[in-house]
């Protein structure tokens, strides 16, 4: 399964690296340091925001309680069948979390307390990143944690600049990770709270 996940990767990243953002799945290492990140205080209800294959899942499946709720939304047609036959009993959305509105009413719920996203940021206009940004806010609750992360490289290009501001204007504190160098490319979490 894993090399399956690494070539579907590549494919989508080769056929449209904008969209897809990486070369392969997220690494053990930064999977494991985002699971970390996650209060065991706020782990009633907690999504993730384009998981690709499910490289980051199990990290966060670690710091759930048999109480909580997790759901997840993929946009990707190949990555959403992988990630559904790897994790069978998730409930996972084949969508935009553009649609953010209409999966809560699906699934009942009204606000999230963590939410842990792999979108592309740097491959987002500024305007989209700011679209989403506002979609994820309103749906946090207060005090809710939003956790992220950005390539090295792609911090000192106009996008990530854009996307650090954003996220210093959007949320009411923004902690910024050691870089995690066993990741490829290096990458930096972003842990916002509400």
């Amino acid at each position: 399964m894993p090399q399956k996940g690494i070539r579907a990767f590549l494919k989508h990243f080769f056929r449209n690296p904008l969209s897809t953002g990486a070369i392969t799945p997220s690494s053990r290492t930064l999977g494991r340091k985002m699971g970390e990140l996650i209060e065991p205080e706020r782990v009633k209800i907690v999504a993730e925001f384009g998981p690709g294959t499910g490289a980051i899942t199990p990290f966060i499946l670690k710091r759930l309680k048999p109480d909580s709720r997790f759901f997840a939304v993929e946009r990707n047609k190949e990555f959403y069948e992988i990630f559904r036959s790897k994790y069978k009993n998730l409930t996972i959305f084949h969508d935009s979390i553009e649609q953010l509105s209409p999966i809560l009413k699906k699934l009942n719920i009204d606000k999230i307390e963590t939410i842990v996203s792999s979108l592309p940021w740097a491959s987002f206009s500024d305007q989209l990143q700011e679209h989403f940004l506002r979609l994820i806010h309103k749906i946090l609750i207060p005090g809710g944690t939003f956790l992220t992360f950005a390539y090295i490289h792609g911090t000192i290009l106009p996008s990530g600049r854009n996307l650090r501001s954003l996220l210093d204007k959007t949320f009411s504190s923004v902690e910024v990770s050691p870089i995690i160098w066993r990741n490829i490319p290096p990458a930096i979490i972003y842990k916002c709270k509400k």
